[in-house]
């Protein structure tokens, strides 16, 4: 279907593409698993706005100890995600590195500071020879010791990885290497570390606390100005981009999807999941640009003329986004966040009363004052045309209607009804709905 608007200019050179763009390389994109901080630098400098600030409360104390002039070396721990690189880089270009030779080649770089001391930055022990290991495995242990004063080492590095080479590099050395146990009990239980080593262990973070952090620097961006006079939601248009940001800023329901969102987080945390600041930035990026039929499963500015057109807006809902409901499932489960809220069964567990309220709710008077309330005022994610039509399809079709695809449709939409309730149910209406049938 021809898109109304794609001869407009607005359409072809949408105000906010280039901040849309650019929030789509922290999408759980096939291709930025690996080098996440030189991928997104690189998309920050070709899209030249003005970039997602997240505090680093490990970075402000990392720059003082570095400054200082202390003596000894900096190790700079955690998962997959957790910031490593990035706190090794903006440590690197505090001290007076640029930016040019960080993005060389070489694995381990070397920086001269006014003070007469050399700092030797790692910013991924894993990629080291083992030649290059043991050459930066020396100078950490003689700078933690007390043997070297002018040199000192800054090594990003993830627990297992440096706890590995310091045993082999002991093993090979017939000796019981002297840093591998304080940094393993460091690990396990804060400190015990020998006074010339300084250890930042990123994974150890208040997930809420990041993501309520992560929500206001992606959502409150700045940049979000420009939509408001986007030609892709003018005249009554709904643009499924600004629409979940503003849902998820609290413009529907005030803040209740982002409050029930930080209890998954929290819960996830108490049951021993690690959600890394990089999954919470994939989270939050895709429950805002999610919808399957766009490339990648991301949703470009470019996108949305032809969602719109075609009808399938609501295939973009953040409810379904936040449990990764728009991507591949493969995907999915390779974020740590997504396998984590799918262990919760949202959208797959229900009651009897709320199934009820949703088959059942436009036609019986009983329910059909709650229908209008919880589903009907939602005309965007709630009852919109697809899911009354599949309804109607389920409740009025014969047997072969029902196999022949309508009553796997209607229950597709039964589910993602079911996970804008979990997000957007009034604590004191929870039981009025679960008894709505009765």
């Amino acid at each position: 279907m021809e898109n109304p608007i794609s001869s407009d200019h607005e359409f072809i050179s949408p105000p906010a593409g280039s901040w849309i763009r650019f929030l789509r390389s922290y999408g759980p994109t096939p291709n930025n698993l690996n080098l996440f901080d030189e991928y997104v630098t690189g998309a920050l400098n070709r899209a030249k706005v003005k970039p997602i600030a997240l505090s680093s409360p490990h970075l402000a104390v990392m720059q003082l100890r570095a400054a200082s002039g202390a003596p000894g070396s900096i190790l700079i721990a955690g998962t997959a995600g957790d910031g490593k690189t990035y706190h090794c880089r903006s440590l690197w270009m505090s001290l007076g590195g640029a930016a040019k030779a960080w993005a060389a080649p070489d694995l381990v770089k070397t920086l001269d500071l006014a003070d007469g001391r050399s700092a030797v930055f790692v910013k991924d022990l894993s990629e080291l020879s083992d030649e290059q290991s043991d050459a930066v495995m020396d100078l950490l242990e003689r700078s933690v010791l007390g043997e070297e004063n002018a040199k000192f080492a800054v090594i990003a590095t993830n627990h297992g990885q440096i706890l590995e080479r310091l045993r082999d590099l002991g093993i090979r050395q017939s000796r019981a290497h002297p840093l591998r146990k304080p940094i393993q009990e460091a690990f396990l239980v804060s400190g015990g570390l020998p006074d010339r080593l300084a250890l930042y262990d990123l994974s150890r973070t208040a997930h809420r606390q990041f993501l309520e952090e992560v929500i206001s620097a992606v959502a409150g961006h700045p940049e979000w100005e420009n939509c408001k006079r986007c030609a892709l939601q003018a005249e009554g248009r709904v643009c499924p981009i600004f629409e979940n940001r503003n849902r998820l800023m609290g413009s529907v329901n005030g803040a209740r999807f982002a409050d029930r969102l930080g209890d998954l987080v929290e819960i996830s945390r108490l049951n021993g999941w690690h959600l890394p600041v990089r999954d919470l930035l994939a989270l939050v990026s895709n429950i805002i640009l999610g919808h399957p039929n766009a490339k990648e499963d991301l949703m470009s500015c470019s996108e949305v003329g032809r969602i719109q057109s075609a009808g399938v807006i609501e295939k973009g809902s953040l409810y379904e986004n936040a449990f990764g409901v728009n991507l591949p499932r493969r995907r999915a489960m390779d974020r740590s966040v997504f396998k984590a809220f799918s262990t919760f069964g949202i959208g797959e567990e229900t009651s009897n009363g709320s199934d009820g309220l949703l088959v059942y709710g436009a036609d019986d008077a009983k329910l059909s004052e709650a229908f209008k309330r919880f589903v009907g005022s939602d005309p965007v994610y709630g009852a919109t045309a697809a899911y009354l039509a599949a309804q109607q399809h389920y409740l009025e079709g014969d047997e072969a209607a029902r196999i022949d695809g309508g009553q796997e449709d209607f229950l597709s939409h039964l589910a993602a009804q079911r996970r804008r309730f979990f997000f957007t149910l009034p604590e004191n209406e929870r039981n009025y709905v679960a008894d709505a049938q009765a």
